[in-house]
């Protein structure tokens, strides 16, 4: 009975620092919280509802894929990533891989995240060097757990295994 109290503690733990994880957007001079876009029709808030961007970013956003697609002649499974790359400044969980530069805020994006890039945008392939961008610390656009989550996942098994 006590392995069953400590087992579903961990996992509602585990539950809880997924989704209730409240993230500063930080794409703007100034911080503030996630909210739902109503007005947003390309980055809607993937997941939890909520965004980092209003309806002026996204039709920014929009307008930007749009054109790289009338230029490029992108397929849809390019046009696919280049809108999953680009609304990720929108996601509040992926607020800690904005920075700022050049006067414009953007999402630090992981060498494996372009080199997907690469191989489904042969169009955009020679435009793309994937060979500077960071391994770590950086967006991939893989789901992945937060560090907290993961320890208590392992731990939630070790648990499981040793009770």
């Amino acid at each position: 009975m006590f392995k069953h109290t400590i087992l579903c503690g961990f996992v509602l733990i585990l539950i809880l620092s997924c989704f209730a994880n409240a993230q500063t957007c930080n794409n703007t001079a100034i911080p503030f919280q996630a909210t739902a876009c109503t007005g947003c029709k390309t980055c809607t808030g993937v997941g939890s509802g909520v965004s980092c961007c209003d309806a002026t970013m996204d039709a920014l956003i929009t307008s930007q894929i749009a054109v790289s697609n009338v230029l490029g002649g992108l397929s849809p499974e390019c046009t696919a990533k280049i809108t999953k790359k680009s609304c990720a400044i929108c996601d509040p969980k992926n607020q800690g891989y904005v920075t700022y530069s050049q006067g414009q805020y953007e999402v630090s994006v992981c060498k494996s995240a372009c080199l997907e890039m690469k191989a489904v945008c042969p169009t955009l392939a020679n435009l793309l060097d994937c060979t500077a961008y960071p391994e770590t610390n950086c967006w991939s656009a893989a789901n992945s757990l937060n560090q907290g989550a993961a320890i208590l996942f392992i731990l939630s098994i070790l648990v499981a295994l040793f009770f």
